[in-house]
């Protein structure tokens, strides 16, 4: 049976979205992934948009605080206007 590229894309999708806000960024995925793919970049890039998305949040080190993705408050942007306000401020460029 043919793995549906689609479905195996949308796991590594998932998967690095769960793990982005617990990422270290020691680069051990790339470096344990049998096909050789650079697993953390996909990480890092999600990083980035939690960032952005969130505030910064930097992986173990504070163990008091939350990781962005286990805590929700009213106050969080959606991610949709956040892309409205990058279009504007480009606008306005």
């Amino acid at each position: 049976v043919a793995v549906n590229s689609f479905e195996e894309n949308l796991f590594h999708i998932i998967r690095a979205w769960h793990v982005a806000g617990r990422c270290t960024d020691c680069g051990e995925c790339s470096r344990v992934c049998p096909q050789h793919i650079p697993l953390h970049l996909l990480n890092r890039k999600f990083t980035k948009d939690i960032d952005e998305l969130y505030g910064p949040y930097i992986a173990g080190s504070d163990m008091e605080t939350k990781p962005p993705m286990l805590t929700y408050t009213t106050d969080d942007c959606e991610a949709s206007i956040v892309h409205q306000r990058e279009a504007l401020s480009q606008e306005a460029k």
